[in-house]
This record gives structure tokens, C-alpha cells and sequence, in this order.
């Protein structure tokens, strides 16, 4: 990879939760399409798992293949390379009104 891209990525890799960023990582070093649209719905939410799951982005191009989608049982299916547990959302990405 280019300098320049190790930058952005790095700097990138500061603003996201720590608990998605051996995704993105692998995502990014091509390893794995799986981490790619995983971290690509993640950020796209917010780091908010129920919103993934909720997604109604009918137009996006990773919408079938998006993580925490429903079964036909109407349970959720947590896709493989995403975090085991953790929280829901990235706290520190929520401003206090202190």
C-alpha cells in the first residue's frame, strides 16, 4: 500500500471503536470481502448493530449481504469477522450534554 493510504487508513482507524477495527483492517488489506461490507454497514450506521439489522437502504449494493440480518424466523444472524460481543453503539462517539 501506498504511504499516503497507510495515512488515511491510520487516521481512520483512529475515529471508529476499537472493537471494529481488526475488521476494518483485514477489510482493507483485501483480505476478506466478508470484513469489507461488514465494515462498511457498521460505519454506515454509526457502529450500531440494531441499525445494520433495521436497515431499510433497499438501494445499497450490500444489502443483501449485510450482517445482523433477520432469518425467516425473524431472528437475527450475526455474520462471521464481526465482534462476538461488545456494545451496540460507540459511546465515545456520543457527546455528553454535560
Amino acid at each position: 500500500m501506498s504511504e499516503k493510504r497507510n495515512k488515511r487508513i491510520a487516521e481512520h482507524l483512529k475515529k471508529m471503536p476499537p472493537i471494529y477495527r481488526a475488521t476494518y483492517k483485514k477489510a482493507v488489506a483485501g483480505k476478506s470481502l466478508r470484513a469489507a461490507v461488514n465494515s462498511f454497514c457498521a460505519e454506515c450506521t454509526m457502529w450500531q448493530r440494531e441499525e445494520v439489522r433495521l436497515c431499510a437502504s433497499l438501494a445499497c449494493q450490500f444489502y443483501p449481504y449485510r450482517p445482523y440480518k433477520p432469518n425467516e424466523s425473524g431472528k437475527t444472524i450475526s455474520c462471521s469477522n464481526q465482534p462476538p460481543d461488545g456494545p451496540d453503539f460507540a459511546p465515545e462517539l456520543i457527546k455528553s450534554e454535560d
